[in-house]
């Protein structure tokens, strides 16, 4: 999954579902691709056998045209992003780790209190860019993510070693 090359094409909807544990729904024939956060709590997608979890660290990606399950196994909050792209972006329900969900939350309440109009259109497209920015950013570094945050945040140290990155990437 290539985010940083995805040319979004419409942003459908902006909301939060909010789950009971012990939930399970089932989701036929889904109309755009989705990015879901969590806030709190933690959901299961299932799709063609494969678990995926989507809890206060990964997001999810969820593909148009497709059908799956989602199982809530502990209550919570999951804001959602409907969008549409010219290019599919995925055809599974795709998991990323993610380290600034801080970031991630702010930037979704930001696109909620826009009303979803032409008049907020460029805004609301600005705001999924830089998401989606932010999350290629992390998905590009994966395990690394520790040190690479830690080099941003000390490069001007003398005294930084090989070793003090290292212990970031545990």
């Amino acid at each position: 999954m290539e985010l940083q090359k995805t040319i979004i094409e419409d942003i459908a909807d902006i909301f939060t579902v909010h789950w009971e544990k012990g939930a399970l729904r089932e989701m036929k024939n889904r109309s755009t691709f989705g990015l879901t956060l969590c806030q709190e709590g933690q959901i299961t997608y299932i799709h063609n056998g494969k678990e995926v979890v989507s809890d206060p660290s990964h997001a999810v990606f969820l593909p148009q045209g497709q059908s799956y399950t989602v199982r809530c196994d502990k209550a919570g909050s999951f804001p959602v992003i409907n969008f549409t792209c010219q290019a599919p972006l995925c055809h599974t329900v795709e998991c990323l780790s993610i380290q600034n969900a801080p970031f991630l939350l702010q930037s979704y309440e930001e696109m909620k209190r826009l009303p979803l109009d032409a008049n907020n259109r460029a805004k609301h497209m600005s705001i999924l860019y830089d998401i989606f920015y932010e999350l290629s950013s992390q998905a590009n570094w994966g395990e690394l993510n520790g040190a690479v945050n830690y080099i941003h945040n000390h490069y001007h140290l003398a005294s930084l070693t090989n070793t003090q990155l290292a212990e970031e990437c545990k």
